[in-house]
């Protein structure tokens, strides 16, 4: 009777816990089946129906990790729902502070805020730092990258400048593609000596991509390097060299170069020619502009600069004959103090009439800023 019982007591722990199988077999079952579901809607950018999915897979499985992490993000995609989803966010890191993908969605949520500029940057860096399940080295450099563009995107270019040096140091030299991505966010940040240092190598080689052509003509441009600029975009195919904003860098740097006297290899007669051109223009835009300001605000920026362009006026007039062409050809040591007084007046009228600046006249103001070290 006792070896009845005890065999049938084995025969209903046995059944027990097959059924227990079976059904904990059932509910994952069901909780994948939902979230597979899930899956699929988020693919198909139907997040409302991805959020349901979510939610009914967490039913069978409430504590799978996995499922929240997932509810949560497509939550956050709706783009309304981000407290319910930073708390599920929350939760988790609670949990696990070294997510990097816990902590980067916690980052999105929080640069989404009118203030939240301090938590989101926290939340990167733990991104960056914090551990990920597949391609660690390339999923912290695309944080990085995403970094960089919000601080961008809020206009904090201090901040997006140290953030994409950073990035640049995780870049592999032999990288292209990243390199050029990471000198475009340095033209951005409108960091030209390091953008050129990233595009030089990258325009050089035999075949080199148009993108790092481009950008390393735009940073020769705002360094004031023209001839090299120059150089640069006239190796872009004809359809790229004629966009806009190339085009009109292109044409900007032949008018500084062809003002230009100090350019190696001109004939004395030639650097005559070019600075009696730029007095007679700084002498037209001197009075133009003091014409254009009857009065200004007593000791503003304004006055200042058109006090200086009266007495550059003054100068140029006295200066009249020792400096017509004939004179600067025959006495080249006139030449630089003839200069300077015209670099001196289109620095002045750039700021008391900038919106008159003609085209010949901003060639002689940037040739000025290159010739006192200055950059765009």
């Amino acid at each position: 009777m006792l070896a009845i019982f005890i065999v049938s007591l084995v025969l209903m722990l046995a059944l027990t816990a097959f059924l227990n199988r079976m059904y904990n077999k059932t509910v994952h079952t069901l909780a994948d089946s939902w979230a597979a579901q899930a899956d699929a809607s988020v693919k198909a950018g139907n997040y409302d129906a991805a959020i349901a999915q979510y939610r009914n897979a967490l039913v069978y499985s409430p504590s799978k990790e996995m499922y929240q992490f997932k509810l949560a993000q497509a939550l956050a995609d709706t783009g309304e729902n981000d407290n319910e989803a930073q708390n599920y966010l929350i939760a988790l890191w609670t949990e696990s502070p070294g997510s990097g993908p816990v902590n980067l969605e916690l980052a999105r949520i929080a640069a989404r805020k009118s203030m939240g500029t301090a938590e989101a940057l926290r939340y990167y860096h733990s991104a960056i730092d914090g551990e990920w399940p597949e391609s660690p080295v390339s999923r912290r450099w695309d944080v990085r990258l995403e970094l960089c563009n919000y601080l961008l995107k809020t206009g904090r270019l201090e901040q997006a400048r140290v953030e994409t040096m950073s990035l640049a140091d995780n870049t592999p030299s032999d990288d292209a593609a990243h390199q050029i991505v990471v000198g475009n966010l340095l033209l951005r940040t409108l960091d030209w000596n390091r953008a050129l240092g990233i595009f030089r190598p990258l325009a050089v080689v035999e075949h080199p991509n148009p993108d790092a052509i481009v950008g390393a003509g735009t940073a020769a441009f705002n360094l004031g390097m023209y001839a090299a600029s120059r150089d640069y975009f006239a190796k872009l195919p004809a359809e790229r060299r004629n966009q806009p904003d190339i085009a009109a860098m292109q044409t900007t740097s032949h008018d500084v170069l062809a003002a230009d006297p100090y350019l190696t290899g001109l004939s004395t007669k030639e650097r005559a020619a070019r600075a009696n051109n730029a007095v007679a223009l700084a002498t037209v835009r001197a009075q133009s502009c003091i014409e254009s300001n009857p009065s200004s605000t007593p000791n503003g920026p304004v006055a200042h600069a058109i006090a200086q362009l009266q007495q550059n006026a003054a100068e140029f007039d006295r200066m009249q004959k020792d400096w017509n062409e004939h004179n600067l050809a025959s006495f080249p040591d006139r030449l630089d103090a003839a200069m300077t007084l015209a670099f001196s007046t289109e620095t002045a009228a750039a700021t008391a009439c900038n919106a008159s600046q003609t085209a010949k006249d901003r060639a002689l103001w940037l040739l000025a800023r290159t010739r006192t070290g200055q950059t765009n």
